[in-house]
């Protein structure tokens, strides 16, 4: 690999190589025999650090195709900015309904399918100094913020206070409303944040899901009034919001150009002497045949009539399965049949041809007058025919089909209501 990828530098002369390999990587036919771990290699060898440690910004997709839908070898190099520890990322595939992490700048053994990246930035922003407006019974207020959430989400709260609420007694009450106070919700409900086993006077509050993207979030702290209960002065000595903010991307593993199957197939002239031979390209060679599941080669001689199915199957597991019919000598073959029926429809009928192959067909309807108001011209029939014919457009009354070929002809009374 490494040898023909040396190749590929020393041509273009006018590239560097680091362009060499951003155009190698760009053209999807060249970079299907690149597997991501031997990009980072390349990369390391040519000295072009940005393949292997990217730089910030929107996250780039270096895609390699699976070998086909049902064959999961796809895979894809992320270029993803790792420095920041406040960003972490995910991954799911548009089918899934939940994101898993994504820890490694490559992703192996993935299916054909669209995925969609969610890079998460953790934020910590500073509050607004804010009066507190608003009075609680048996609480005295302590302190007032605001907060802008928009374009964030899961908002919450990390408040340090000079000592220990539980140890010392204290109690704190808060308030939040999004509607500039028209309507508040009150909790008393603040989290310790340990520090280990060690008990820490830092507390977090979560706010509810609807105080995400608001122009404006006002909090208020209140403590029990100090005419009630004796206390030491309480003091808030840092408060923050914690946030967090979501870019989606996508990607797209696609599969490489499907295998394709042609085929040359004759009908029994005389006797067990038909054949249907095969023509395979595109896939991974070496190919395996299978006929009527046994196995077989390309080509299959000495066929009777029949019908005859083959899977053949690539060395990377893809498979295109094919239906052939082999035909009786014409002499062997039965009393031509010829049938119109009516359904529960008024006006559809059944149409069905055996025993009448490899010949033009000319379907004529005429009415009672003998004047053609429809015909069907039907190419060479390999297989019998069973269709239903659509007459809606037929005024009601009586009409005549004919069927007929070079040799055979019959005609059909018809009553359509």
């Amino acid at each position: 690999m490494f040898h023909n990828f040396e190749i590929l530098v020393a041509s273009s002369p006018s590239l560097k190589p680091c362009q060499k390999l951003e155009s190698v990587l760009r053209n999807t036919v060249n970079y299907i025999y690149i597997n991501p771990i031997s990009i980072g290699l390349i990369a390391l060898f040519l000295g072009c650090p940005e393949f292997i440690f990217p730089q910030s910004g929107t996250p780039v997709f270096r895609t390699t195709p699976a070998s086909c839908h049902e064959i999961c070898d796809g895979s894809v190099q992320l270029e993803l900015d790792r420095k920041d520890t406040s960003v972490n990322y995910y991954w799911k595939s548009t089918a899934d309904n939940q994101y898993r992490p994504l820890s490694s700048n490559f992703l192996l053994g993935i299916c054909p399918a669209q995925y969609r990246v969610r890079k998460m930035t953790s934020n910590q922003d500073s509050l607004e100094d804010r009066v507190v407006s608003g009075q609680l019974e048996g609480y005295e207020p302590l302190a007032g913020y605001s907060i802008n959430t928009l374009g964030k989400r899961e908002v919450s709260l990390e408040v340090s206070f000079d000592r220990l609420l539980n140890n010392m007694n204290f109690y704190v009450q808060l308030r939040y409303s999004y509607d500039d106070g028209h309507t508040w919700r009150n909790t008393a409900q603040l989290h310790q944040i340990p520090n280990g086993k060690k008990a820490t006077s830092n507390y977090v509050v979560e706010l509810p899901r609807t105080f995400d993207n608001k122009p404006e979030v006002v909090i208020e702290f209140f403590k029990r009034n100090s005419e009630i209960e004796e206390q030491i002065d309480l003091r808030i000595v840092e408060a923050h919001f914690q946030s967090k903010t979501y870019e989606e991307y996508s990607f797209e593993i696609v599969q490489k150009e499907s295998m394709r199957v042609e085929s040359t197939i004759s009908n029994e002239l005389e006797g067990k002497d038909g054949y249907i031979e095969l023509k395979v390209s595109k896939g991974t060679p070496p190919y395996s045949f299978v006929w009527n599941d046994k196995k077989g080669n390309q080509r299959m001689d000495s066929l009777i009539a029949g019908r005859y199915i083959s899977r053949v199957t690539d060395s990377k597991g893809c498979s295109v399965t094919s239906e052939f019919l082999i035909q009786a000598p014409e002499h062997s073959q039965g009393e031509p049949i010829f049938s119109l029926s009516q359904l529960s429809s008024d006006k559809t009928f059944r149409l069905n041809v055996s025993n009448i192959y490899r010949q033009m067909l000319e379907l004529k309807l005429t009415d009672s007058s003998g004047e053609e108001v429809k015909e069907f011209r039907i190419n060479p029939l390999y297989e019998d025919l069973d269709i239903d014919l659509e007459l809606s457009d037929l005024p009601s009354g009586r009409y005549t089909a004919t069927l007929s070929t070079e040799v055979f002809s019959k005609n059909i009374a018809l009553q359509v209501k």
